[in-house]
């Protein structure tokens, strides 16, 4: 079932200047930068006291190419992410239990990593993430 949090997602207008102040400011160290595909660019940032382990919740940094992040209001954080051993064994139980996902099927995404995306009570946007 669930292991803990994994991320936090925030949408930033440019990933330069706020990987400088989670790093220069904040004191995180980034994991890793990638961009998804041409017009999303992902960050992955953490403190260094996690670098021996998984356990503790990382910060995203989501850039999106025309996207005003000053308009999104509350839609700034983007969604909160929950580590799973198995992601498919936890899908089928939390479908037991009424969750609908938005994919039928994990996805794959930054090599092998498994996401899976659905919603909290309030329309919040939560996933699951197997690494």
């Amino acid at each position: 079932m669930i292991k803990g949090i994994e991320h936090t997602a925030i949408m930033v207008s440019d990933m330069d200047r706020s990987l400088e102040f989670y790093e220069q400011v904040l004191g995180m160290t980034l994991r890793h930068r990638e961009w998804l595909n041409e017009d999303v660019e992902l960050a992955f940032l953490y403190y260094p006291k996690q670098q021996s382990s998984l356990s503790e919740a990382e910060i995203e940094l989501v850039y999106e190419k025309g996207v005003d992040v000053h308009q999104l209001g509350e839609g700034l954080v983007n969604h909160l992410a929950f580590r799973v051993e198995d992601i498919s064994e936890t899908m089928g139980q939390l479908r037991e239990l009424g969750i609908v996902f938005d994919e039928e099927e994990p996805i794959r995404v930054l090599g092998n990593v498994k996401i899976a995306f659905f919603s909290g009570p309030d329309g919040e946007i939560l996933e699951l993430v197997e690494r």
